[in-house]
């Protein structure tokens, strides 16, 4: 008998190829299982080497031994010519089918699913390597202008014309211009022209300095072509301030007069772009306030609308101002660790409703319009419609696109959620609160692999309070709950961490470990404060559900509806039902707003368990 019918006679081919394909499953499969358990690179590699090692055991094995209706025999017992081993054949033939069966349909949906998955995941959070060309397009970042006054403290003036130009060079059609929080955020560093070209995925970059003394100033600009390393174009303006609006129009009409020489085919209609005219002192006093808006934070926030109120009384026609200053009242509840919107959202309405009087297409207050119907006023048909028009009005603005995402998420449309979020981070790549907001969005629909990956993302770009709570909230999800606490434990090291954060961080630790005794301390702190408005009063009603019951609960979710929690629209069920069937509890959630929010949800849940 030949070597290769002994062999074939043996099994040792089934067997050989039915190890091939075990150990390929097996090793996909702790592919995906060993990272999410967060065990180390090395487990994988030890795992292939086992595999790869115990092989040629399997051969000497099924030459040695066969499988009988008796049992394992060794292959010198059993006769070469009986028909005992068919049998056994018979067994194996049908394992490897099934096995090939198994392969064939892993293969089937790691490439078409779970890759397309990944892709998505990939493309939305990679950015361009540097040195790789980019593509010849209409694009264009600002980088913040240097400082040059002998007052350090005149940077909001040249942070203020960096971000005033890049508003100008946003209304040219057909121009994408990178992001403001993605074009500053390279102030401060040695990173090259094209670095940061590559990075923001642009190929013309504007930069310059201001310098400021008195009623003077000069400004001084260049355009470069990143490909070519030239100088397109540069200038330097002295003017006194007075001047600075037609400054601002002339440097942007050289920006697309160049661009449109060598980029654009047929005419840029440079009359399309136009600088708001109003008082010079007014103007002043809203970049300064435009400077703190932009750092965030409760206390600059508050400034910052201090601010706007004056320029706007110095100024009643100056629609920007009254924008933004809506958008800071708007923003303020946010920061503040409490519950009570109500005057902040009135503030911020009247200044809405005048920007608005003024300029029927003032996106800033359009979208500050969407923010306050989706979160604190439950307007759901006013919030799209702002948002839309928003759109309509700044296409390629990263914020609106944000704002709309959260509004699509709390409405229960994951798939224009996932659509209007990825596009924000398309648009503004280097701002943490786009991965975030994706990081969110994946733990509501369940992707918590996929979220981990953005709510480290996020971590890359800024390490920030708010970064560290939604990487532990994932890490709890996944059930990784040394990590979770080592992310509450660096939260609340960082310099200058509120301390209203860690009533609600360990609370949630707690009570996602089901550790009821430990998360009533840190809970009846978070209470107390909810009840003296320094806490969200809908988030302490989230967690009071399971340790005090469903009754308990509900003082604090009366509490939030009076104040316009905005928690009461981003707690983290779909429907009433899946926390509670309690009466009052049901019956709640039939007040106005929160009535029409479920059923969207509803309406939305059942279209996509349809598709």
């Amino acid at each position: 008998m030949s070597i290769i019918a002994e062999l074939r006679r043996r099994n040792v081919f089934r067997v050989a190829a039915a190890y091939g394909i075990v150990g390929w499953l097996l090793v996909e499969a702790a592919s995906v299982v060993l990272p999410a358990l967060h065990r180390p690179d090395w487990a994988l590699t030890l795992l292939v080497l086992l595999v790869i090692a115990g092989f040629p055991l399997a051969l000497i094995l099924a030459w040695a031994f066969e499988l009988t209706p008796e049992g394992i025999k060794r292959d010198a017992d059993v006769d070469p010519d009986a028909s005992i081993s068919r049998p056994a054949r018979r067994k194996f033939d049908s394992a490897l089918i099934g096995l090939l069966a198994l392969a064939v349909v892993y293969f089937v949906v790691d490439k078409f699913v779970l890759d397309a998955e990944r892709e998505q995941v990939e493309a939305a959070t990679k950015t361009v390597p540097a040195g790789k060309s980019i593509a010849r397009e209409k694009s264009i970042a600002v980088l913040p202008f240097e400082n040059l006054s002998d007052d350090a403290s005149n940077e909001y003036f040249s942070h203020g014309i960096s971000e005033e130009l890049l508003n100008v060079l946003t209304r040219v059609t057909s121009l994408r211009v990178a992001s403001r929080t993605s074009s500053f955020s390279f102030q401060g560093t040695n990173t090259a022209i094209p670095e940061i070209a590559a990075q923001l995925n642009v190929n013309h970059i504007l930069e310059g300095s201001v310098r400021k003394a008195g009623n003077q100033v000069r400004i001084t600009a260049q355009l470069i072509d990143v490909e070519s390393d030239s100088h397109l174009w540069s200038d330097t303006y002295d003017r006194e301030l007075d001047d600075i609006f037609s400054i601002q129009k002339e440097i942007a009409v050289h920006i697309v007069a160049e661009l449109n020489r060598y980029l654009i085919s047929g005419a840029v209609i440079a009359r399309s772009i136009s600088t708001p005219i109003t008082d010079t002192a007014a103007y002043e006093i809203y970049l300064q306030g435009r400077y703190l808006l932009a750092m965030r934070g409760e206390q600059n926030l508050a400034e910052a609308a201090r601010l706007f109120e004056q320029a706007v009384e110095i100024d009643s026609s100056f629609a920007a101002a009254y924008a933004a200053l809506g958008k800071t009242y708007a923003l303020l509840p946010s920061y503040r660790h409490a519950s009570d919107s109500r005057s902040f959202t009135e503030k911020s309405e009247a200044a809405i409703d005048k920007a608005l009087q003024l300029d029927p297409d003032q996106s800033e207050a359009l979208i500050a319009r969407g923010y306050n119907a989706t979160l604190f006023r439950w307007e759901w048909n006013e919030a799209r419609t702002a948002f839309e028009h928003a759109l309509r009005v700044n296409p390629n603005d990263a914020e609106v696109h944000n704002f709309y995402g959260d509004y699509f998420v709390t409405i229960g449309d994951f798939v224009n959620a996932e659509k209007f979020e990825r596009r924000a981070m398309e648009l503004d790549m280097l701002a943490d609160v786009h991965a975030r907001d994706l990081a969110g969005l994946m733990m509501v629909m369940g992707r918590y692999d996929q979220a981990l990956v953005y709510a480290q993302r996020a971590m890359d770009l800024h390490v920030s309070a708010d970064n560290y709570a939604v990487l532990m909230r994932n890490q709890l999800y996944l059930n990784d709950f040394d990590a979770a606490r080592q992310s509450i434990l660096k939260l609340e090291a960082l310099p200058g961490v509120d301390p209203a954060w860690h009533a609600p961080l360990w609370t949630r630790y707690y009570h996602a470990k089901q550790d009821w005794d430990r998360a009533r301390p840190y809970y009846e702190k978070l209470k107390k404060a909810a009840l003296s408005d320094e806490a969200s009063a809908g988030l302490a009603a989230d967690f009071a559900l399971d340790i005090e019951g469903v009754e308990s609960a509900m003082e604090l979710m009366e509490l939030a509806y009076v104040r316009r929690d905005a928690w009461l629209s981003l707690m983290s069920f779909g429907f009433p039902e899946e926390r509670s069937m309690g009466p009052r509890w049901l019956a709640f959630w039939e007040k106005p707003g929160l009535k029409e929010l479920i059923e969207l949800r509803r309406s939305y849940s059942s279209k996509q368990d349809t598709n």
